[in-house]
């Protein structure tokens, strides 16, 4: 393994704070907003900016044929999970949240086996049992069903990493020669249009 040099360590650690902040940011804009208006938010910005981007790549075309799949996506992949994780940081840490975000993959993994019937090597397979394991381990002592407990909250966080399991195996599936660009716009636009 190469040595990673200075300006990879510094991009690595920047796209963590971006990405590690934004469950601070949703807690805040919840805790001021609301958390759907703080979800519509979050996608309504992203599309503002990416629109005029695809426009311009050429690929808009992209975009209105695909119109139904991406308003599907967009909901699964951006709407539904930003109001979950929206309502959960209002109940349980940011850091809590963050750490069961951690959970997308693995739910991405499963069902790109289960459903897309990709193969699940040995070393994938005790991956995710490890990786299932370290977040249960991480999160078992927070997590309480009683009145005022934190349990909503998690299966919040779970059900919207489920969701970009998901999302990833249907977009592999059915949006697989379309743009990145677009993908990403009309995902985003979806999500505006579903919230």
């Amino acid at each position: 393994v190469l040595p990673m040099k200075k300006h990879q360590i510094a991009e690595f650690v920047g796209l963590a704070a971006i990405w590690g902040s934004s469950f601070l940011f949703m807690r805040l804009g919840a805790a001021e907003f609301g958390v759907i208006a703080t979800a519509g938010a979050r996608v309504g910005i992203a599309s503002a900016v990416l629109l005029p981007l695809l426009w311009f790549s050429g690929h808009w075309p992209a975009l209105w044929n695909n119109a139904g799949k991406f308003l599907y996506i967009g909901t699964l992949n951006s709407a539904l999970p930003f109001v979950l994780f929206s309502y959960a940081v209002m109940n349980i840490s940011t850091g809590l949240s963050a750490i069961l975000n951690a959970t997308a993959p693995l739910f991405g993994a499963l069902i790109a086996w289960l459903w897309l019937k990709d193969r699940m090597s040995a070393s994938r397979a005790i991956g995710l049992v490890i990786g299932f394991t370290g977040v249960a381990l991480l999160a078992y002592d927070k997590a309480s069903f009683k009145p005022g407990g934190s349990g909503w909250a998690v299966l919040a966080c779970l059900l919207a990493t489920l969701c970009y399991g998901y999302a990833a195996s249907y977009t592999k599936r059915y949006l697989g020669g379309i743009p990145s660009l677009a993908i990403a716009t009309g995902s985003q636009f979806g999500a505006t249009l579903a919230l």
